[in-house]
């Protein structure tokens, strides 16, 4: 099987991180996908994680972008930081 990453992930940290939580050794893999992968797909990516932890579930988990070239929004990050989950 092939764990590479869609080609809109291209960054090549992005890539080794990415490939760590989720490919094939996950019987479930969720992918959010987003235009700029810098807010909604974040936040998704961020809670699924979370929620498959507490419930000790195992998922891949995943967010990507269809447009590179941005960042995580400030305000993502402080929302999420206020419920105490870290993207």
């Amino acid at each position: 099987e092939d764990d590479s990453l869609p080609r809109t992930m291209a960054a090549t940290d992005q890539t080794a991180a990415a490939q760590q939580l989720y490919g094939s050794k996950y019987t479930h893999n969720v992918m959010f996908l987003c235009n700029h992968n810098s807010c909604r797909s974040q936040m998704a990516d961020a809670w699924l994680r979370t929620i498959a932890a507490q419930r000790e579930m195992e998922v891949g988990v995943a967010s990507a972008g269809i447009v590179g070239g941005t960042a995580v929004k400030e305000g993502a990050i402080t929302v999420m930081g206020e419920v105490g989950v870290d993207i």
